[in-house]
């Protein structure tokens, strides 16, 4: 860490540069939920459309209300952002110009006018797609910018910080992650798309049951080594 910070922290002082708070930073990102709401409605109205007997106006209401969602939302949030740059502090005001602040001006322009590239009223995922993009955009310059006012303040340089890989450790966890908590996660997703496109009382396709069987076996199956005793091990005596 950089002197500065270390000599916050050694006298137990937190600056206000380090835990600053600024309600146009706030109102950004909850205004943010607004256009990622209407791309989730925009996605709603193409898989409710898949229902045998679906109501095609509603359907139909939901595109409509998640394009306006989107545009207006997209405006108010480009707005928001517009008034958090303009009062960075002065440790970070040269972030406003920087890539990443312009990488997520033009996400967050991105939000706006999507849905002048799509047509509303038949549903589509696609613009569920480009929201996600672009709140993953938005977040890594939310974290440039922490990293921007730790340097200015602080004199603290992410890439003096010492990293020690530990790659047998960090490969069992996503292996074993992906082993067990993938059968579970694949069949909690599958379960919820074929459901909800059903008309009748939702029947588990063979496919969809063998996932949630093989969920719950790899979910199950570290209990065992840890909770009962294998049976030819040694008894030790009180």
């Amino acid at each position: 860490m950089g002197d500065g910070l270390h000599r916050d922290l050694d006298r137990g002082v937190l600056v206000s540069g380090l835990h600053a708070w600024s309600a146009v930073r706030f109102l950004y990102f909850v205004v943010l939920a607004v256009p990622v709401t209407g791309a989730w409605l925009w996605g709603c109205e193409r898989y409710l459309n898949q229902r045998p007997g679906e109501d095609r106006d509603y359907t139909r209401w939901l595109g409509q209300l998640g394009s306006r969602l989107m545009s207006g939302g997209g405006l108010l949030a480009l707005l928001c952002y517009s008034a958090w740059m303009s009062s960075l502090p002065g440790t970070a005001q040269g972030f406003a110009a920087s890539l990443w602040s312009v990488l997520a001006l033009v996400a967050t322009l991105a939000l706006a006018v999507c849905p002048l590239l799509f047509k509303a009223g038949g549903g589509d995922y696609r613009p569920f797609a480009i929201a996600t993009a672009a709140l993953l955009a938005i977040a890594c310059g939310r974290e440039a910018l922490r990293l921007a006012i730790l340097g200015g303040a602080h004199g603290y340089d992410l890439a003096t910080y010492a990293v020690h890989v530990d790659g047998y450790g960090a490969g069992l966890f996503f292996l074993t992650f992906a082993a067990l908590g993938g059968p579970a996660v694949a069949f909690s997703v599958a379960l919820s798309w074929e459901a909800g496109k059903a008309a009748t009382p939702y029947t588990a396709s063979p496919r969809v049951a063998r996932l949630g069987g093989g969920g719950a076996g790899g979910l199950g199956r570290p209990i065992f080594p840890v909770r009962i005793p294998h049976p030819a091990a040694p008894r030790m005596n009180p």
